[in-house]
């Protein structure tokens, strides 16, 4: 497998791929871009076409190659990636035996659930079994077409339908129990987990049933209307967008996702046309999901009926939006308490709400204004109160100030009045920032610092000459840049030029990662002509406190002899020479 993998990295270049998905800008010798995924105002991912590397310097501190990168952004295993790649580069993967346990288990499990929507498809065309759950989807106006799509199906009501199919595939119960399609009850006996119910596959975005959701046909207000998969192997709830697999490609052609709060919501709205739509389980959109929405658009359309529940939804979801910055709309939808009933009432009004939303803070302020008598000074106090929680917390200084002057015209006071009615609210409101508990070490940071300008320097045999080979005195204490500049100096003795490709390949692999640490970080802020001064500034500043702290050390030593005065008044010459070429730069 390992011979696949390089002969695939060999015919994809890594930035043109990672530019494909992601906004590369070019950093010196290498790309940088905004983390895809995590949150960041500032760009810390770098990519470098040199080593066919990526790296993420800010929350993340992950990096790898093109393969890494593409398990990391479809969350998928290292076989699927290099399934994905293969077919891109026209590598044949039949040669080469699979050794991705990981991929081997999700294969299974995978398995399992794409065996269990065939049965549930089976159960639901079944002239007897399926008859009231087709007769159901029929009064929901779901047509075969919809049904085949989306893969619909049926659990039937008996206790054990779907484990005796599985069980004679040759899956064990064991299994059925690890994938969530079987359950345990208190007396011991292991039954189906879903029985009497419309069953949704549950994809993710690469295509893959991860689990299912099921809309009961019983009556009974004991059961539950909905159940899913429990949190598995491969089902995580968080990370979960149902029809993703569908509509990704619109989403990102439209630069919009809709986002709506149900199987049937989402499934109307795509029947209807509407096919840039999502459906989140519950009421709140997670970090998980926007940073998987993230990687097809920056612009959300909460698809909300005009009541309360629309304005409760739209606080639960903002201050996650607010923090990933996404832009926000609402689509208000009159005719219907969802999408689905809005759409069945009047699909045309509803999909111009849903293609004309309006943004999430127009929304909460004029919701508001139907609440409360502008001629009323308390009443125009309580509604800058209600108001304040949702505007006070906006970042961008544009946006902010517009809202502001429209709460100042429709209160009819200054805006100065209307920022002071924000500041008890935001600072409740605003958003906690991450503090790191451990800070780095600055000595190392200036260590690191100097052996990335050395590497990514044009003339680094160069640089190395006239700050560190001649020097007696080792100023590095981190092990790892100490070694890197030794195998520097062996490489160096025995070759006129410097060849990256080369270098890497002779490090010993625990010095590979620190090498492509140093050699991805950005050092773009210095203009080129002035990197030799940075350098050569940085390593006297280093050497500077490397000599103060000799110093101190030898003056605090409790026995004094002439070696010692020598030695320190060697070491004041030394640093009074270094302070002298300070100055002067």
């Amino acid at each position: 497998m390992h011979e696949a993998a390089q002969e695939i990295k060999s015919k994809i270049d890594i930035v043109d791929y990672v530019g494909q998905l992601i906004t590369l800008q070019k950093a010196g010798r290498n790309y940088k871009a905004l983390c895809p995924f995590h949150q960041e105002k500032t760009p810390s991912f770098m990519v470098s076409p040199d080593r066919q590397n990526w790296r993420c310097f800010g929350s993340c501190q992950e990096g790898g190659d093109v393969i890494s990168f593409l398990m990391k952004w479809e969350n998928c295993t290292f076989y699927e990636a290099l399934q994905e790649l293969a077919k891109q580069t026209g590598v044949s993967l039949e040669k080469f035996e699979v050794q991705d346990e990981t991929y081997k288990r999700k294969s299974k499990l995978s398995n399992i659930n794409h065996e269990a929507a065939i049965a549930y498809t089976y159960y639901l065309k079944h002239p007897k079994i399926g008859l009231n759950a087709r007769e159901y989807l029929n009064s929901r106006d779901i047509i075969d077409k919809i049904i085949a799509t989306f893969s619909l199906g049926f659990a039937p009501p008996t206790r054990r339908a779907l484990i005796t199919h599985l069980t004679k595939k040759g899956y064990s119960v064991g299994e059925l129990l690890e994938v969530g399609l079987a359950v345990k009850t208190y007396s011991g006996e292991i039954i189906d987990r879903f029985r009497n119910r419309i069953m949704f596959p549950i994809f993710d975005p690469r295509g893959t049933i991860i689990g299912f959701s099921g809309r009961t046909l019983d009556t009974s207000p004991k059961e539950a209307k909905y159940i899913n998969t429990p949190e598995t192997y491969l089902y995580k709830k968080r990370e979960t967008l149902f029809g993703i697999h569908l509509t990704k490609k619109n989403i990102q052609d439209k630069d919009c996702a809709v986002i709506v709060e149900g199987e049937f919501d989402m499934i109307s709205c795509f029947k209807s046309g509407i096919t840039n739509v999502v459906a989140i389980k519950g009421s709140a959109l997670t970090e998980q999901q926007l940073v998987l929405l993230s990687r097809y658009t920056k612009t959300i359309t909460l698809a909300l009926d005009a009541d309360s529940s629309g304005l409760s939804t739209t606080k639960r979801v903002l201050p996650e939006t607010e923090r990933h910055d996404f832009k926000v709309q609402i689509a208000i939808l009159e005719a219907g308490k969802d999408p689905d009933e809005a759409l069945k009432i009047n699909v045309v009004s509803t999909k111009r709400a849903i293609e004309k939303p309006i943004p999430v803070y127009d929304f909460v302020i004029e919701y508001a204004l139907k609440k409360y008598n502008l001629t009323d000074p308390y009443q125009k106090s309580a509604l800058l109160l209600e108001v304040a929680p949702f505007i006070a917390p906006i970042e961008n200084p544009i946006v902010k100030v517009h809202y502001v002057n429209k709460l100042s015209q429709l209160l009819e006071i200054d805006p100065d009045t209307v920022e002071k009615g924000f500041i008890a609210k935001k600072t409740a409101q605003k958003i906690p920032v991450k503090k790191d508990i451990d800070k780095p070490n600055k000595n190392l940071e200036k260590e690191e610092f100097i052996a990335a300008l050395l590497f990514q320097s044009q003339n680094c045999y160069e640089l190395f000459d006239s700050l560190f080979a001649s020097s007696s005195q080792n100023i590095f204490t981190t092990p790892a840049i100490n070694k890197l500049l030794d195998s520097f100096k062996a490489y160096k003795e025995q070759h006129q030029k410097f060849d990256i490709k080369v270098f890497v390949n002779s490090l010993p692999k625990e010095l590979t990662d620190m090498f492509d640490q140093l050699y991805l970080t950005d050092i773009t802020d210095i203009e080129p002509d002035k990197l030799t001064t940075r350098l050569t500034k940085a390593v006297l500043q280093l050497r500077q406190i490397r000599v103060k702290s000799k110093i101190r050390s030898l003056l605090t030593k409790d026995i004094e002899n002439n070696e010692t005065n020598i030695e320190v008044q060697s070491l004041t010459k030394e640093l009074s020479e270094i302070e002298k070429r300070l100055a002067i730069m």
